[in-house]
């Protein structure tokens, strides 16, 4: 086995990159990818939410960063086909409609302006356990995740426990994200500078 070999199937093996299960299927991404550019009010409840999409609206909420409120960004997740698919968006003014010229309703609509597709993880896909030992999806605001980084970025981290009550870096930690707003994109972070802890109900 070659030097460069070893190396391929070491770098796997931590991100998990060469196991089928965890990489989204081609057609969630396609689903995903054909969001980018829509626009939706926000729903109160989980459902469809971009029109003839097979993806549904599951949770979303306003972006913060060092403690602020990004105005105008918003981003969630939602399920494509049962996958899970992070979007982001960015607020834009509807159209009043009018009675003559009296206002009678403004809603802000969200443009998705970039969407990651991710593997199935167990808490967002519903009659599915993922398994011996599935991935777990962690929002931003649980608290549960720390990290070395110098700024306080806004992450999602996909975590395999293995039956541990922590994890800090690989392979506990398989990937993080982060927003890039300048850019209008998903960012990667570098899972090495992550720490996770189970939440546990007594």
């Amino acid at each position: 086995m070659s030097k460069r070999t070893a190396l391929a199937l070491a770098f796997c093996a931590v991100l998990a990159a060469c196991n089928p299960q965890e990489q989204p299927t081609p057609t969630a991404v396609s689903d995903a990818e054909a969001l980018v550019g829509k626009e939706f009010l926000i729903s109160a409840s989980r459902g469809g939410f971009v029109e003839s999409s097979p993806c549904e609206f599951v949770s979303g909420s306003s972006i913060l960063a060092n403690g602020k409120d990004q105005v105008g960004w918003y981003d969630g997740v939602a399920l494509c086909r049962g996958e899970p698919v992070l979007f982001l968006s960015k607020t834009r003014d509807s159209p009043q409609l009018k009675d003559g010229d009296t206002p009678l309703l403004s809603l802000p609509h969200k443009k998705i302006v970039a969407v990651k597709a991710l593997p199935k993880v167990f808490n967002y896909t519903e009659g599915e356990d993922g398994g011996k030992d599935p991935l777990e999806l962690i929002s931003p605001f649980p608290g549960q995740c720390r990290t070395d980084l110098p700024d306080d970025p806004y992450y999602y981290v996909l975590v395999r426990w293995g039956g541990k009550d922590s994890v800090s870096g690989p392979p506990g930690i398989v990937a993080v994200w982060s927003v890039n707003l300048a850019n209008q994109r998903y960012v990667s972070l570098d899972p090495r500078r992550f720490s996770c802890e189970q939440v546990t109900m007594d």
